[in-house]
């Protein structure tokens, strides 16, 4: 039975969807600090309320794709971002290259992404953007180390990834070589033989490594070094 308590599903999306609008527009490089918190705020008030209203939206009980186009412009901005930081950045585990305010934004925007992606007009939405699926794919390469923003990252990608294969391998095919060594570093920190190992995030990660080595010859030799190192201890 679904709670007396929820909110309301037609007004509030109506309501917060207008408010997105209203923040300044994201399509400059430059993010405001005003116009980061309030589009946390609205991103974590729609992925709430996409989560309580799943299996309804699912149904197409209400048309979403308006939102989806309003929230393009935000997803390529702050995806592009992290991708440039963390690639910018040599030697550095990107775990401590992100802030809690850069948590704190695209946190939400994860979650959301996460919700839209499992509905099927949504998905082929974001499938049939080209631009989209090869920068959340490159986003997803560098964010799925990071254990609090694994799992809705890898989630989407494969979702949306599944839909446009091609532009999804040709992503990273090309951008294997921006991974870095304190990337492999972190994941093997984290799943070193002895540690306590949280097998859902380890299935990410053994997702993640296999569309890598699949795309990749390099991403291949990535992989297996990982792997070597793994099963031996880091002898």
């Amino acid at each position: 039975m679904p709670s007396p308590n929820r909110q309301p599903l037609l007004p509030t999306l109506m309501h917060l969807r207008i408010q997105l609008q209203h923040i300044p527009d994201p399509r400059g490089r430059i993010l405001s600090d005003a116009s980061r918190i309030a589009f946390a705020d609205v991103a974590g008030k729609l992925g709430d309320l996409f989560e309580e209203y799943i299996p309804e939206l699912r149904m197409v009980v209400v048309d979403v794709r308006p939102l989806w186009t309003a929230l393009l412009p935000w997803a390529l901005l702050i995806l592009l971002r992290y991708v440039v930081l963390l690639q910018s950045t040599e030697g550095v585990p990107h775990h401590l290259l992100l802030s809690s305010e850069d948590v704190d934004l695209i946190s939400p925007l994860l979650h959301l992404l996460a919700q839209l992606a499992t509905i099927e007009n949504i998905r082929e939405a974001m499938a049939q953007s080209s631009v989209f699926v090869a920068i959340l794919t490159k986003a997803w390469m560098m964010l799925f180390p990071h254990k609090d923003l694994r799992l809705y990252i890898t989630l989407t990608a494969s979702l949306v990834g599944n839909r446009n294969e091609f532009r999804h391998l040709a992503a990273i095919a090309s951008f294997t070589p921006n991974l870095s060594l304190a990337l492999l570093e972190s994941i093997m920190h984290e799943f070193s033989p002895g540690r306590e190992v949280d097998y859902v995030h380890l299935d990410r990660v053994m997702w993640s490594m296999a569309w890598i080595v699949c795309a990749s010859p390099k991403g291949c030799i990535f992989c297996s070094s990982l792997a070597v190192r793994w099963v031996f201890g880091f002898a």
